[in-house]
């Protein structure tokens, strides 16, 4: 009924634990798509002949979120994917821009308000999650990407936000302080606490064997 500090759940798909004594969830698929309709953002494929869309997302990308502030109300936003329902890649860049969306629908405040500490966890989750499987390889960051100023904490978060959403004992095991000021901002704002909130277990979680079993229960 409420998170791990007390604030109520009531979104329709809650990423982390969802019931007392359980382990923590991810959100599948199909529930990261129904949370993304549930806070009123469109997903879209770019028709090869549709112009003014494919204009949207530049040569190269996978996906491309585009979001519009409003003069009340929740943002204006879309996810456009430029790539085939059947590719590989198609759950991972959904998710990813997922996390923007939910960043840029707190006004910015996660990527914003990263304290140097929060930082550096985020850059262990992208280190980790985004670099090359070669043995020895380098630990690629937004800047490899070629992200600078404030869209390298907005690459960071929205990587995290993937990590938290698809993995969430593994993210709170790895950036606990930044999960927790993800629960803080999101589990309350008004415009996505009904489609989509977070969670995350006790301490015992975290430490020892604890983390162990639930990593192998997550699998």
């Amino acid at each position: 009924m409420t998170d791990i500090e007390g604030r109520h759940l009531v979104a329709d798909f809650i990423a982390g634990r969802r019931v007392s004594g359980a382990a923590d969830e991810p959100l599948s698929p199909e529930e990261m798509r129904g949370a993304i309709k549930g806070a009123g953002i469109r997903l879209m494929d770019i028709p090869r002949d549709h112009k003014e869309l494919r204009e949207l997302t530049p040569k190269g990308l996978r996906a491309y979120y585009h979001g519009e502030g409003q003069p009340s109300g929740p943002p204006k936003a879309g996810i456009y994917l430029n790539t085939g329902p059947k590719a590989p890649d198609r759950d991972f860049v959904t998710a990813h821009e997922f996390g923007h969306a939910i960043d840029h629908f707190t006004g910015m405040l996660l990527s914003s308000s990263l304290t140097p500490e929060e930082v550096a966890e985020l850059r262990v989750v992208y280190g980790s999650l985004r670099s090359r499987q070669e043995k020895n390889g380098p630990k690629l960051q937004p800047e490899h990407f070629g992200y600078r100023g404030k869209d390298v904490n907005r690459e960071l978060v929205a990587e995290g936000l993937r990590a938290y959403m698809t993995d969430p004992n593994y993210f709170k095991t790895v950036a606990p302080e930044t999960a927790a000021k993800i629960r803080d901002i999101v589990n309350e704002n008004p415009y996505l606490r009904d489609a989509i909130q977070f969670n995350s277990l006790g301490g015992v979680g975290l430490i020892g064997t604890g983390a162990g079993s639930q990593d192998r229960d997550d699998q």
